[in-house]
C-alpha cells in the first residue's frame, strides 16, 4: 500500500517537473523558429568588434547571440532585414548578412579601408572607436533587399 502511494507521488512529481520545464522554455522543447527570432531580436551593434589591420578595419563577431545567428541557415535573413530598421542593430545586421552571404558564395575580397566596409561608411577614431552615420541605414537596407531578391530570383531559375 505504501509503495503505491510512493509511486503515485513520484509520478505526480515527474509530471509537475516536466510541465514546468516545458512551460519555462527548456532548450530541448523550444521551437527553432522562436529561438531564431529571440536570438535575432537580441543582437546588438555592440556584438561586433572592429579590428584594425595594416590598411583598414574589419568586423569580428564577438557576441553570443551574434555568433549563434551567424551560424544558422537562411531562415535568419528576414529577421536580419528587420534589424536593419533598428538603430541598435542595423550595423550588426549588415555585418551578419555580409558574412552569411560570404559563407554561401565563397570568399570575396574588397580593399580594406578605414572609411568603408562592404558599402558601410565608417568613421574610425583613435583608440579603436568606430562610428557610423545613421543616415546610411536606408541605403544599406535597400542594398540588402536588392541583393537578396536577386539571389532569390536566381535560385528559382
Amino acid at each position: 500500500m505504501n509503495c503505491d502511494l510512493c509511486i503515485k507521488r513520484m509520478a505526480f512529481a515527474f509530471a509537475f517537473v516536466g510541465a514546468a520545464l516545458t512551460s519555462s522554455g527548456c532548450r530541448m522543447h523550444r521551437d527553432p523558429q522562436q529561438e531564431l527570432a529571440r536570438r535575432c531580436a537580441n543582437i546588438s551593434n555592440d556584438g561586433i568588434l572592429w579590428a584594425e589591420a595594416d590598411m583598414g578595419v574589419y568586423p569580428l563577431v564577438e557576441g553570443q547571440n551574434e555568433k549563434w545567428v551567424l551560424n544558422t541557415g537562411l531562415n535568419a535573413y528576414p529577421h536580419l532585414l528587420e534589424a536593419l530598421d533598428d538603430p541598435d542593430r542595423w550595423v550588426v545586421a549588415h555585418v551578419l548578412l555580409t558574412k552569411k552571404r560570404l559563407m554561401e558564395i565563397g570568399p570575396v575580397r574588397w580593399p580594406l579601408s578605414y572609411t568603408e566596409w562592404n558599402g558601410l561608411r565608417i568613421q574610425y577614431l583613435r583608440g579603436g572607436t568606430v562610428r557610423f552615420d545613421p543616415e546610411q541605414r536606408t541605403a544599406i537596407r535597400q542594398y540588402w533587399i536588392n541583393k537578396l531578391s536577386t539571389q532569390k530570383n536566381h535560385s528559382r531559375q
